[in-house]
């Protein structure tokens, strides 16, 4: 990506403009990862039937943006296509700083501003932003995320239900 097709990607993002996913395809690469897989069985007279429910996450580290969506269907194939529909219809805009006390680092933005909480269902997540080098550390389904976004250096503290991995997708995506 150039620079001028960066900043313009970056100006309709942040403005909120796109909810198109074919001008979203056009504008920018995005890489995605099906990151839960639920079968869901639903009894009736007649038979059992079974869905799929997946959680996709997409994202671009060089802009610094991700999405997260879901996609429930009968077929595995048409539930991913559609959960990636999804994570690119809500794609977010990261925005990027270094707020941590202990680094000195002026021009390099390799984490977020301030320390930030949110809470959905009986998760609670804070974001916590890291000095230079020091990594993301959290949970498996926190790196993929926030390494799909580009931060580099942050910390992840979790309370309440972290069995529930899409609360702390959501609850991570509310929180940037």
């Amino acid at each position: 990506m150039t620079g001028e097709e960066l900043q313009k990607a970056t100006t309709y993002l942040r403005e909120n403009v796109i909810r198109k996913r074919q001008i979203i395809d056009e504008l920018i690469p995005l890489t995605s990862e099906v990151v839960r897989v639920s079968r869901i069985h639903k009894r009736t007279k007649s038979k059992k039937l079974i869905r799929y429910q997946l959680v996709v996450i997409s994202g671009n580290q060089e802009v610094g943006v991700f999405g997260i969506g879901v996609g429930k269907n009968i077929e595995y194939r048409l539930a991913v296509k559609e959960g990636i529909n999804k994570s690119k219809k809500n794609l977010k805009l990261i925005t990027k700083g270094c707020g941590s006390r202990d680094c000195f680092c002026t021009t390099k933005k390799h984490s977020i501003p301030a320390r930030k909480t949110h809470k959905v269902g009986s998760t609670v997540v804070e974001l916590i932003p890291g000095p230079l080098k020091l990594g993301l550390r959290a949970s498996p389904a926190g790196k993929k995320l926030l390494g799909l976004g580009g931060i580099e250096d942050l910390m992840v503290v979790s309370r309440g239900n972290k069995n529930n991995k899409f609360n702390m997708h959501k609850s991570i995506y509310e929180d940037i």
